[in-house]
């Protein structure tokens, strides 16, 4: 498998991630509420789609097709088996974004409804006014991941999968400048494999979401300046509202983007 094709994996693998956010909103919004059985249509969607866009766009090759859905799979398992047996010990992923996941997955349409009673809450605080005033995009995948899988642990798979995917993405582009694979190994493993990481990605906190997410948007923007090229812009423009949904102070980092 070639640098391209590492490229176009973790290209893929955000789009997957960013378009539960749009899917579950659309579910939302007609009242629908979310199950394993959608988990399971998107995820199916979204392979036929992409594979359908390679073959197109590219000529990719059945052979090539085959590759990146079967990579595309191996990795959300992989991520899915380091996750499986820590559980998240972080105050705020226990708190509330963990508490969010429950509701979501047990009825509650954050579009329309209030945030039901909190399924734990020993620390005597408000959850019901934090669950409603925050940004629900990074919730709603999180909670997807639990219902594609029905795996408890498995909610917070998103960080490992984002920064596999970035590590493709920031490989491809440092080893075109560079022409060095050690050096593009390095700079890629630093980018995706960092402090904040090591520190969140066993927990369901979101901050990583959006990290990764910047860093994308950094790329994407730059080589959009660089190339004009128009998918690169339709991706920039598919980031962004779940960027700032991720967090409300996203909206200002991506404001000074």
């Amino acid at each position: 498998m070639n640098n391209k094709q590492l490229n176009v994996i973790g290209i893929g693998l955000f789009i997957y991630i960013i378009g539960i956010f749009y899917f579950y909103t659309f579910l939302n919004l007609f009242h629908i509420l979310p199950n394993s059985i959608y988990a399971y249509i998107y995820t199916f969607i979204f392979l036929l789609g992409f594979n359908y866009f390679l073959y197109k766009k590219f000529n990719y090759t059945v052979k090539n097709l085959i590759y990146f859905s079967l990579s595309f799979l191996c990795i959300i398992v992989f991520s899915i088996l380091i996750n499986f047996y820590f559980d998240d010990i972080s105050f705020d992923g226990q708190m509330y974004h963990l508490e969010a996941i429950h509701q979501m997955i047990n009825n509650w349409n954050p579009i329309y409804e209030q945030p039901l009673p909190p399924f734990n809450n020993k620390l005597g605080i408000d959850l019901q006014i934090v669950l409603k005033c925050f940004a629900k995009s990074g919730w709603y995948v999180n909670a997807h991941f639990y219902l594609l899988t029905g795996i408890y642990n498995a909610s917070k798979i998103t960080n490992i999968i984002l920064a596999i995917a970035l590590f493709f993405i920031s490989y491809y582009n440092i080893y075109k400048i560079s022409s060095n694979v050690k050096i593009s190994y390095l700079i890629a493993t630093l980018i995706s494999f960092n402090p904040i990481f090591l520190n969140m990605f066993l927990s369901n906190m979101i901050d990583l979401q959006a990290a990764y997410n910047i860093y994308l948007l950094i790329i994407l923007i730059l080589t959009y300046l660089i190339n004009k090229n128009n998918i690169t812009l339709y991706i920039i423009m598919f980031i962004i509202p779940y960027l700032i949904n991720i967090k409300v102070t996203i909206s200002v980092y991506v404001s000074i983007l």
